[in-house]
C-alpha cells in the first residue's frame, strides 16, 4: 500500500489556537508567507474548521474567503498543498439548521428533538450521515478538489463521537 504524500510525505501547517475560527483568506496567506520566510520546508497547510459556510455545507464562507480559488493557486505556487478540516456538524441556528432539522438531517435524542452540544464552533448539531447525505458530502468535497483545487481532506467528527450510540432505531 503506498503512503499517501500529502500526509506523510511533509509537514501539515495546521491553522489552529484559540483564533481559529476567525481566520480567513489573508490570513492563510499571511501564514504561508511567515513559513517560506522563515525557511520551513513546503508542505500541507490544513485550514481549521470554519472554512466553510455557516449553514455547515461543504462550501467555502464567501466573507472569510471571498476567492478560495485564487488563495489556493497562491498556496500552491509558494510550494504548498491545502487541505480541509471537514466536520459534519453545522451551527444550531439559522438556514442551514432549520432546513436538516425540517428534513430529518440531523442526529437526534431519543425525543425526536435534534440533539446540541457545544464544540470550538459555538452551540453545534451533527448531520446524521445516511448512504445519500454521504454521496452528496463526497460530490461537494469532489466539487472543491476540482474546481477550487483542494489537495485533500481531514475529517474531524470527534465532538460527535459520544452521540453516535444516542440515535433511535430507524
Amino acid at each position: 500500500v503506498a503512503v499517501p504524500e500529502l500526509l506523510f510525505g511533509s509537514p501539515i501547517y495546521e491553522l489552529g489556537g484559540t483564533d481559529a475560527l476567525l481566520y480567513g483568506q489573508q490570513d492563510v496567506l499571511a501564514f504561508a508567507d511567515m513559513l517560506v520566510s522563515r525557511g520551513a520546508p513546503s508542505g500541507t497547510i490544513l485550514l481549521p474548521m470554519g472554512w466553510n459556510s455557516p449553514s455547515g455545507a461543504p462550501a467555502f464562507d464567501l466573507e472569510a474567503y471571498p476567492n478560495p480559488k485564487d488563495m489556493v493557486a497562491q498556496l500552491h505556487a509558494k510550494g504548498m498543498k491545502v487541505m480541509l478540516t471537514v466536520t459534519p456538524y453545522v451551527m444550531a441556528a439559522g438556514r442551514g439548521y432549520q432546513q436538516l432539522r425540517r428534513d430529518g438531517g440531523l442526529i437526534c435524542e431519543p425525543s425526536g428533538e435534534p440533539t446540541v452540544f457545544q464544540t470550538g464552533l459555538g452551540y453545534t448539531a451533527c448531520r446524521d450521515i445516511t448512504p445519500q447525505s454521504a454521496k452528496d458530502i463526497n460530490a461537494a468535497l469532489h466539487t472543491l478538489q476540482t474546481e477550487v483545487g483542494i489537495d485533500g481532506f481531514y475529517l474531524d467528527c470527534l465532538d460527535a463521537l459520544p452521540l453516535m450510540g444516542n440515535q433511535p432505531d430507524k
